[in-house]
């Protein structure tokens, strides 16, 4: 039986193109107008990196809840939506176009009015796909000080804040009548629109905003993880996604049947087991790439 803990992250969302071989679902689209905020993140993937990272991210304010995310996870979300639609119509895998190379997969959520924050990963638990995080309400002890600074084109005033072993330093705009920022931050009076550590291992900038449509609901991954979400213990999220990546995709191989895994992915001369071994070697690659999270403790 399957270990109720061992489960397995989408990066960047590719392998999900092979649940069509198991089943399809009907996608609509629901679009409601939101306000995007796009912030650059300069980072150090490792600790002892001799140059930065750079990555484009995005904080989507509605009216009862704020996400942050890698911007490439939308895009990535959308190219696999099209190959999905085509699939349902002819039944052939067309993977023509390469997805965007998504740097940060997990997402956050604060919830309005107490900005309780969640954090998700979308995942494949076995065959089934979730949603997999841990909630938490964090209260944030700002140090407001006097020194103001222009961050753009933005007027903003500087605070800082010990979190996550770090000493971070942030500057928020009063104009912008947000009490949130990038990442897990929030609670200041205006939104952010700079923050970076002490060290300057992760730097988050504001760099424009814009009004955009909420396809949310139009998600594949969404579409394919309604319902199904899985909200533990930060603890266990911690140990159980550490546990997860010696090997990303164990519990996938072992509910496939020798039968399906001998298959050919529909379009390609590629095997399902072949298909689901390379993904299995780029998702763990992927993380020996970057040992510097943003929270150290």
């Amino acid at each position: 039986m399957q270990n109720t803990d061992t489960i397995f992250k989408n990066y960047p969302m590719k392998y999900l193109l092979i649940i069509p071989l198991l089943f399809l679902i009907t996608i609509k689209t629901k679009a409601q107008e939101i306000n995007r905020f796009f912030y650059e993140v300069q980072y150090k993937p490792k600790k002892d990196s001799l140059r930065n990272e750079t990555a484009m991210m995005v904080l989507d304010i509605k009216k009862d809840q704020s996400i942050f995310k890698d911007y490439q996870l939308i895009v990535s979300d959308s190219i696999s939506n099209e190959v999905f639609k085509k699939m349902q119509k002819t039944g052939i895998y067309e993977n023509q176009t390469a997805l965007p190379n998504v740097r940060f997969t997990y997402s956050v959520t604060k919830k309005q009015p107490d900005m309780e924050v969640q954090y998700t990963e979308d995942i494949m638990n076995g065959l089934t796909p979730i949603t997999f995080g841990y909630q938490e309400k964090l209260n944030f002890d700002w140090k407001i000080q006097k020194e103001t600074q222009k961050i753009g084109e933005y007027n903003a005033q500087k605070a800082t804040l010990n979190f996550g072993g770090r000493k971070w330093i942030a500057w928020f705009c009063q104009d912008l009548p947000f009490n949130d920022g990038p990442y897990k931050f929030n609670g200041l009076p205006g939104l952010i629109v700079k923050i970076e550590d002490d060290q300057q291992h992760y730097s988050f900038t504001l760099k424009g905003n814009r009004k955009a449509k909420d396809n949310s609901e139009d998600s594949l991954v969404k579409k394919f993880t309604s319902g199904n979400v899985k909200i533990v213990e930060k603890g266990r999220f911690t140990k159980t996604f550490e546990n997860y990546k010696q090997d990303p995709l164990a519990a996938m191989r072992n509910e496939l049947t020798p039968q399906l895994l001998g298959m050919t992915m529909p379009g390609t001369d590629m095997k399902v087991k072949d298909f689901i071994e390379k993904q299995g070697k780029e998702i763990k690659e992927s993380y020996k790439l970057n040992n510097n999270p943003i929270e150290r403790e």
